[in-house]
């Protein structure tokens, strides 16, 4: 430890210089300073969270208090607002009984109307099928025919089927026989001449057909 006056060298006990006669004690004074502040800022963390908890507790109080006068005022519903539902249930039935009169109209008429579209597909089909039956044989110009599809058929009724095939393009018929028969069905409309006809408008299975037919005449005797 040194003098702070006149830097001569001290003990640690002195108290005074032994050279100028300073005394000895701002070390100690210093040291007491800086203990008090140090003591004066503990105290401002226990300070702060007493406040803090005082902020809290209110806090919680009004949350409480507001959560409070909500459930209140839900329990409390006004006279007038009760006549105001009752009148909206009613409404609600008014409009829903109207509804069901439009629906029931809308149903009506819409039954009627796929009954009438089933009616006219039943009368379509009714018609292809009388009209299929005035064929003598109605696939012809659709399917393949077999020797087995034949087997039974007289001379006439080869005849008749090899012509059909003629007569669903149109082609006349000289033969008064075939004239009469072909032109009593609705289906015929005798447009060509027999001699302007061609068989090129025959197709795969009309032509397959038509050469079939011919040879099982063949094959019965009856040409």
């Amino acid at each position: 430890m040194y003098c702070r006056k006149c830097g001569q060298k001290l003990k640690e006990t002195s108290r005074f210089c032994k050279k100028c006669g300073t005394p000895v004690m701002m070390e100690s004074t210093i040291e007491d300073e800086v203990i008090i502040p140090m003591k004066h800022k503990k105290r401002w963390p226990i300070v702060l969270m007493i406040f803090f908890g005082v902020f809290l507790i209110i806090l919680a109080a009004f949350i409480l208090k507001y959560k409070m006068n909500e459930i209140s005022e839900q329990s409390e519903v006004p006279d007038n607002q009760v006549i105001a539902n009752e009148w909206s249930s009613q409404t609600d039935d008014f409009e829903t009984d109207f509804s069901t009169d439009n629906s029931e109209e809308d149903i009506s008429e819409s039954v009627e109307k796929e009954v009438s579209e089933e009616d006219q597909k039943q009368t379509e089909e009714t018609e292809m099928q009388d009209e299929a039956s005035e064929y003598f044989i109605p696939d012809s110009d659709s399917k393949y025919l077999t020797m087995k599809d034949l087997e039974g058929y007289s001379a006439d009724d080869c005849r008749i089927a090899r012509n059909e095939l003629f007569a669903r393009h149109g082609r006349k018929f000289t033969d008064e026989n075939l004239k009469s028969y072909f032109e009593s069905k609705s289906w015929y409309e005798g447009t060509i001449e027999p001699e302007d006809f061609d068989d090129s408008v025959f197709n795969e299975y009309e032509i397959a057909n038509r050469d079939l037919i011919v040879e099982y005449e063949k094959e019965k005797g009856y040409r």
